[in-house]
């Protein structure tokens, strides 16, 4: 006992673990669930019809919770989006500007089929006037991919296959908006017709 009446600490040695130690822990599974719960209802019910209770009741957590975390929907939506590309869109490096642009755009044409993510990209197009939250979170969005993207432009300029004072931005945007905008026009069709 230590003088404070208390029972010392048990020290664990380097390379093992305490029984209570669990990988990811509770707050990963939390969050793994409420990305899950509201990425379903997203899909099934469109945006305007999902609630933070709704998704609360499918992932089996109090709405607190998500709230500690999210305390918008908006910001929900964009940490959902960010999650799904980085998974989905990796930055390539393969040592070639030109593939690893044609990498890069291949792995966003096939997050665009994806009817689900094309329609998180239109909420967040459409609602931008709306909601300055949601403008907030969609600048966040493209402030992060094209950060993390923009290591292709970097590293083909530091190779000399693109001139330096190019902006990594622009070179993406150029790229990347014809994808966005068949995206976005299949999604305006299939809401008017």
């Amino acid at each position: 006992m230590t003088g404070t009446g208390k029972q010392p600490k048990e020290s664990v040695s380097e390379g093992e673990q305490s029984p209570r130690a669990r990988p990811g822990g509770r707050a990963a599974a939390v969050v793994a669930a409420v990305r899950k719960a509201a990425f379903e209802l997203l899909a099934e019910r469109g945006y305007e019809a999902v609630e933070i209770p709704d998704i609360a009741l499918r992932a089996g957590v109090n709405r607190t919770t998500i709230y500690r975390r999210w305390p918008t929907k908006s910001e929900l939506l964009l940490d959902i989006m960010l999650e799904e590309m980085q998974a989905k869109v990796p930055t390539p490096d393969t040592g070639s500007f030109e593939e690893d642009l044609a990498e890069l755009l291949a792995s966003i044409a096939r997050v665009l089929a994806d009817p689900i993510m094309r329609n998180l990209f239109h909420i967040m197009s459409v609602r931008v006037d709306r909601d300055d939250q949601t403008a907030k979170a969609r600048e966040e969005f493209w402030n992060e991919r094209f950060a993390a993207s923009g290591q292709i432009v970097t590293r083909a300029i530091a190779r000399g296959e693109v001139a330096e004072g190019i902006s990594a931005r622009a070179v993406l945007e150029l790229g990347a908006a014809p994808l966005f905008y068949r995206a976005e026009a299949a999604n305006r069709w299939r809401h008017k017709g």
